[in-house]
């Protein structure tokens, strides 16, 4: 039978060997990918990010004129675990709509379709923080640093028009143009 004591140092021991080997057997993020010989200075680059690990993973390709020009990836999609990211890592995309929005407000003032200076609600009136103006909303200065009232995704899916109403009538967390 064990006593206390024994259970303390095999408990300690189990311990000491485990930070021992992932501290001593981690092997440096690895990265892979193609490149033309015109984009190698950009893959060289990443590769360096990786390697040092100011990135933790990630994954991102170059299009030109239709033709893939770079395509790399690397790092760890956990780096607890030691978890590779790999080709066929797959990640959330909600900010991707970000690059669309952008271009969408920027084609929109070009055209004096809208202002950036704004207040949100000339826009849509049932906005309730009267003071949120488009540059807030699209500089992520509008006070609304996460869901006040979380939605489901199901949701988003079923009910759409009530996750507006729900975001339209949220009050926001921070006082407007404050950095979120």
């Amino acid at each position: 039978m064990f006593t206390f004591k024994d259970a303390l140092i095999f408990g300690l021991l189990c311990v000491v060997s485990g930070f021992l080997y992932f501290t001593w057997t981690v092997l440096p993020p690895q990265m892979d990918g193609t490149s033309v010989i015109t984009f190698r200075p950009a893959m060289h680059t990443y590769r360096n990010l990786i390697q040092s690990g100011t990135e933790l993973g990630s994954s991102f390709s170059v299009y030109r004129e239709n033709e893939n020009v770079l395509s790399v990836f690397g790092g760890y999609t956990d780096k607890r675990f030691h978890l590779a990211w790999t080709k066929d890592t797959v990640v959330q995309t909600f900010t991707l709509g970000l690059i669309s929005v952008s271009f969408t407000f920027a084609l929109l003032v070009q055209r004096s379709l809208v202002n950036l200076t704004d207040p949100l609600v000339k826009y849509i009136p049932t906005f309730s923080a009267t003071q949120v103006t488009i540059s807030d909303l699209l500089t992520h200065q509008a006070g609304y640093p996460y869901f006040i009232d979380p939605v489901h995704l199901s949701v988003w899916r079923d009910n759409y028009m009530a996750v507006i109403r729900n975001i339209t009538h949220q009050v926001p967390a921070k006082p407007p143009s404050m950095s979120t």
